[in-house]
């Protein structure tokens, strides 16, 4: 499955005749540019996790619509390989502005526990109209089916919908935003999102720093709730940072947390988008950046991978295990090639990569029986200096696993304790 990431497009943001063509010139390119694609990153499904709209209104609606239109035909699609989550503007904040905001985690999940209140349903009523009219399958809750919150499989992946935009009502919802960990344990409940499965997707809009303190710390008497999720996925797909392009970030030692910048809000923003191929229990990624002055989209740096799902972490009993050696093999090369590709591309974040240097480290002997609490002189250690290779291999004992940041002088200096 190849997954094409967007968000946050905002129709409707444009403020003049001018931004408007500025936006269609670069949302036209970028459908000639995934038309473009090589056959093997071409996207199966649509994923946009929030903020469609600019001001929740059913003309920018259309607008969206039009143009996703372009883009399922474009890619032989039909509206039910489309996910997509609602955002802060996606809400209709003349109906949000009539309810307050939860002060307290008791108060967030005697709100957002099923059914879902009307009130909170009809502040989103042109985003599920637009959802509908677009042909998009509703995603399951429960008994009840909807386009807020829920889940729909494709081709064997469980995607999640998650609502973090219940409460935005203006400039100040940062850390004041719920997503509703009833409607997660309902969900759960009901075997509906099972912890281990097939493959699970989340799409939710905001970043967990724009979360209320309690939805990201836990208490002695509820989780929290980002782990939680996080805990029951492979991948969570987010947006409104209208940041550049970032590593995922993996969460509850489980989940890869993609945050996407804006697809397009305006001249001004770093707008891109990302592709990621799910094979074989790993995830390949590669972004597109959009360039103002040339308008057009350029690939951002060489495509990464990373391992995901479940079996990353295993119990300590299955480590013992002579079947799971291999397991462990594999894991442990998978992510051996990640930080070497990591650190490499810190040093060189696109392009080919500089030749490898050979540098000599000096070999440090410390004579531990001097290591004592009394903290007396301590003799002139011995020091030899060979190449890394050498020097790590004349170590006794077990090999030496050298770990650390870009110029914390790992690859200069080795300790040797004896």
């Amino acid at each position: 499955m190849n997954i094409l990431h967007i968000t946050d497009l905002h129709f409707g943001r444009d403020p003049s005749e001018g931004a408007s063509d500025e936006r269609q010139l670069a949302l036209d390119r970028l459908l000639n540019t995934i038309e473009g694609l090589d056959e093997p990153w071409i996207p199966t499904v649509i994923c946009l996790s929030g903020d469609v709209a600019f001001s929740g209104r059913m003309e920018e609606y259309e607008l969206a619509a039009a143009w996703l239109k372009r883009l399922l035909s474009i890619l032989h699609l039909s509206p039910a390989n489309l996910v997509i989550c609602p955002g802060n503007h996606d809400i209709e904040r003349t109906f949000a502005r009539t309810y307050a905001r939860p002060p307290s985690s008791e108060e967030a999940d005697q709100c957002l526990g099923t059914p879902i209140a009307e009130q909170y349903l009809r502040a989103f009523a042109n985003f599920s109209g637009f959802c509908d009219k677009l042909g998009m399958p509703k995603y399951s809750l429960g008994e009840v089916d909807g386009y807020l919150t829920g889940y729909r499989c494709i081709d064997g992946v469980r995607f999640v919908s998650l609502n973090s935009s219940w409460f935005c009502r203006d400039d100040n919802d940062s850390r004041r935003l719920w997503i509703g960990l009833p409607l997660l344990r309902h969900l759960e409940a009901r075997g509906q999102w099972p912890r281990q499965a097939e493959p699970c997707v989340v799409l939710l809009h905001h970043p967990r720093e724009d979360l209320n303190s309690s939805e990201i710390h836990a208490s002695t008497a509820r989780l929290n709730t980002f782990d939680y999720i996080c805990d029951r996925c492979d991948l969570l797909l987010s947006g409104h940072t209208h940041g550049e392009v970032r590593e995922p970030e993996q969460i509850a030692a489980r989940a890869l947390v993609f945050t996407g910048g804006a697809t397009y809000a305006g001249a001004d923003y770093n707008n891109s988008i990302r592709i990621l191929k799910l094979a074989g229990g790993f995830v390949q990624y590669r972004a597109f950046e959009f360039d103002p002055r040339t308008r057009s989209w350029q690939a951002s740096g060489d495509a990464r991978q990373r391992a995901i799902g479940f079996q990353t972490v295993l119990p300590a009993t299955a480590a013992t295990a002579v079947t799971s050696i291999q397991i462990w093999k594999e894991l442990s090369l998978a992510e051996a090639r990640r930080i070497r590709e990591s650190k490499s591309r810190a040093a060189k974040p696109a392009g080919a990569l500089p030749a490898l240097i050979g540098r000599n480290v000096t070999v440090l002997r410390i004579d531990t029986r001097f290591l004592v609490e009394d903290k007396r002189p301590m003799p002139k250690p011995t020091t030899s200096n060979w190449p890394l290779y050498e020097a790590v291999r004349r170590t006794p004992g077990k090999r030496v696993l050298l770990l650390g940041d870009l110029g914390t002088g790992k690859s200069t200096l080795l300790c040797e304790f004896v």
